[in-house]
């Protein structure tokens, strides 16, 4: 038991998405400031980042209020709750969905073709490490609905 408890704590580490996402940014700013002959997309070219940027700012945003209104966990917490609407109807990780599209429009704001790395990383990150360790919470809590879900809607898009 002692030895379970103890993956857990580390899976509850290492599957933190709020790292991946603040890294991220970190990175691309860094990429751009060390970087600068990587910075091919200019003025006015890269303004068109900034609107990516922000819809999956405004994604995160709304599926967190959805969160908080649920008085659910967002950490990696065991779930009170179960949301399948609102936006989780198409996609079983809005949240991350919407870090992911953030990560593309900074890599566009930027401008810096290093930065590109940034979202193929997160979306690796949450795909293989943060999902599976949060879905393995939700089938423990919520059994077969849960599952069903899951056969029904997908897991990005």
């Amino acid at each position: 038991m002692m030895r379970k408890e103890k993956n857990r704590s580390i899976g509850k580490i290492i599957a933190f998405p709020p790292f991946y996402f603040f890294a991220g940014i970190v990175l691309s700013l860094l990429f751009y400031f060390i970087f600068p002959e990587y910075n091919l997309l200019t003025f006015p070219f890269n303004l068109f980042g900034f609107l990516i940027l922000v819809t999956g700012l405004l994604l995160i945003i709304k599926n967190t209020v959805v969160f908080n209104s649920k008085k659910t966990t967002l950490q990696n917490e065991q779930p009170s709750s179960f949301i399948q609407d609102g936006f989780y109807k198409y996609s079983r990780n809005p949240m991350y969905l919407g870090g992911l599209i953030f990560h593309i429009g900074l890599s566009i704001l930027t401008g810096n073709i290093i930065s590109i790395i940034n979202p193929i990383l997160f979306f690796l990150m949450m795909d293989f490490i943060c999902i599976p360790y949060e879905e393995e919470i939700m089938i423990k809590t919520f059994k077969d609905e849960y599952r069903s879900y899951k056969k029904k809607v997908r897991r990005w898009l």
